[in-house]
């Protein structure tokens, strides 16, 4: 059986049930996730190829942000909240840098719950990629709802070497997508789609319902 539960964000909470502390208020959100280390050491236990046939991928993925802002019934954002938090872009720029220099990545899957929930900060982590020369050449890919992407975002990216986006569209039916308070319709969905597809970036996403 289970020893210890975490409830939420447990980085704190392990911590400190290994230095054998109580571990009380489990479920607290991190408001700085710049203060996080890198979970770089990790990396060593894992066998890259198993990810991809250069050994380019990230294992696991980076995680730049947490939280989401949408009401979505069937997602657990119980762990990491509605309210939308993101580390510096200088923070992830670091982490990326480090990756490539210490394991030659070359790309990057942002793993974000809601990688463009805020423009402003996409943008400035775009322009903050793109200025690194360390980061020349390396490409990556994110996770984001439909409705929270513009054309004018997904240039952006495109430029800072954004090759793939996920959109959280989920399904094609209306009804189902007010059942589950998707807060999306299918022209948001369509017009997300048919931007990403002019600005050339290829586009999954993974319906859970039809």
């Amino acid at each position: 059986g289970f020893e210890a539960v975490a409830r939420g964000e447990g980085e704190q909470a392990v911590v400190a049930y290994a230095r054998g502390l109580d571990a009380g208020g489990t479920g607290m959100r991190i408001p700085d996730l710049d203060a996080l280390p890198f979970p770089v050491e990790s990396l060593g236990c894992y066998d890259a190829s198993s990810y991809s046939e250069k050994g380019v991928i990230v294992p696991g993925g980076m995680i730049t942000s947490r939280g989401c802002p949408g009401r979505c019934t069937f997602c657990a954002t119980r762990v990491t909240g509605r309210k939308h938090r993101w580390r510096s872009a200088s923070n992830v720029v670091a982490e990326m840098v480090l990756l490539r220099e210490a394991h030659h990545v070359s790309h990057f899957s942002f793993w974000d719950d809601s990688f463009s929930a805020s423009r402003s900060r996409v943008h400035e982590l775009c322009d903050a990629m793109e200025s690194c020369p360390e980061l020349k050449g390396v490409t990556w890919s994110a996770i984001t709802p439909a409705d929270t992407v513009s054309t004018e975002d997904l240039r952006r990216m495109k430029r800072a070497g954004c090759v793939a986006i996920n959109f959280g569209i989920e399904s094609g039916d209306e009804t189902v997508l007010g059942s589950i308070r998707k807060g999306l319709t299918l022209v948001q969905a369509k017009a997300a789609v048919a931007s990403a597809k002019a600005e050339g970036a290829p586009m999954h996403s993974a319906p859970i319902c039809s």
